[in-house]
């Protein structure tokens, strides 16, 4: 299973018993899973179990949705009238127009004009296959928008791994450069110990020996490269599971981040501080994809 975006939009109509449901869902990224549909307040009560259906498909990410119905024989249809509005709106008019000197010419079509104070109800269907219309159409929702999350997940791998190639081959050179450093600690010493007069003897050898093997104690990486190495291959293998990956990838991200940070604090080498600086530019941005990944 490939990376997939938190990211996407998905239609779908379904059609049962005369009844021709739609659902539009958008999706963006968050750490949890949250959906909410909004359905016409007749279906209201359906709504728990088509977030149960989605569920089943989303693990992470906030999910927008809407959920209409339209009637091929169509419902029977009723006109409603909010009349205490209507009587206010009537009183507050003549009020003004005695007020103002002006004819009073109020008639029905006046509050026609007046926004919300009439509206057009549909009587419920049967709920049952209103449930099988909305499932139906939210099924093929899903699947349209699941394909487009795995769509910008595959361009979202492609960048993760380009960089993961870039980070091993910058982390490479570190080894390199770690292996050489007792001899560059070395020869500094020398240049040291020779611009300070001191003779070079036995004693002075040893003292040599001594302050290299100390000076190698303190800035060994060998355990910070293997499990940054370590880190590298498993997040490869995350993101080639089965399961939600995101917390995952997220995790072994911030475990690099520690280990890289600790090699430039051990290590006052100037190339592997530069190696450091590229494998951290090339992290920060794993991370910054990595929160669009379910």
């Amino acid at each position: 299973m490939a990376l997939k975006s938190m990211t996407g939009y998905g239609r779908g109509e379904g059609v049962r018993g005369g009844v021709r449901a739609t659902v539009e869902l958008s999706s963006v990224n968050r750490k949890q899973c949250d959906i909410a549909l909004q359905l016409p307040r007749p279906y209201a009560a359906l709504e728990p179990d088509l977030r149960r259906l989605a569920r089943e498909v989303i693990e992470r990410g906030r999910v927008t949705g809407a959920v209409s119905f339209r009637w091929s024989s169509g419902p029977s249809r009723r006109v409603e009238i909010d009349r205490d509005r209507a009587a206010e709106t009537a009183r507050e008019l003549r009020a003004a127009a005695e007020e103002l000197g002006l004819n009073d010419d109020l008639s029905a079509s006046t509050l026609l004009r007046v926004p919300d104070l009439v509206h057009l109800s549909e009587a419920p269907s049967d709920p049952e296959v209103c449930r099988a219309s909305a499932e139906l159409a939210l099924r093929r929702a899903l699947r349209e928008l699941d394909r487009m999350r795995r769509r910008e997940g595959r361009e979202l791998e492609r960048d993760i791994r380009a960089r993961l190639r870039t980070m091993e081959q910058h982390l490479t050179g570190i080894d390199r450069c770690s292996g050489n450093a007792a001899v560059r600690y070395r020869q500094r010493l020398r240049e040291e110990l020779r611009a300070a007069g001191v003779a070079e003897n036995h004693e002075g050898e040893q003292w040599l020996v001594r302050e290299v093997a100390a000076f190698l104690d303190r800035v060994d990486i060998t355990e910070e490269r293997t499990r940054l190495r370590s880190h590298i291959r498993q997040f490869r293998q995350s993101m080639t599971g089965h399961d939600a990956s995101g917390r995952t990838l997220d995790f072994l991200a911030q475990e690099m981040l520690r280990e890289i940070n600790t090699i430039g604090a051990k290590c006052g080498d100037l190339d592997i501080a530069r190696s450091g600086v590229i494998i951290k530019t090339e992290l920060e941005r794993i991370r910054e994809q990595i929160q669009n990944v379910e």
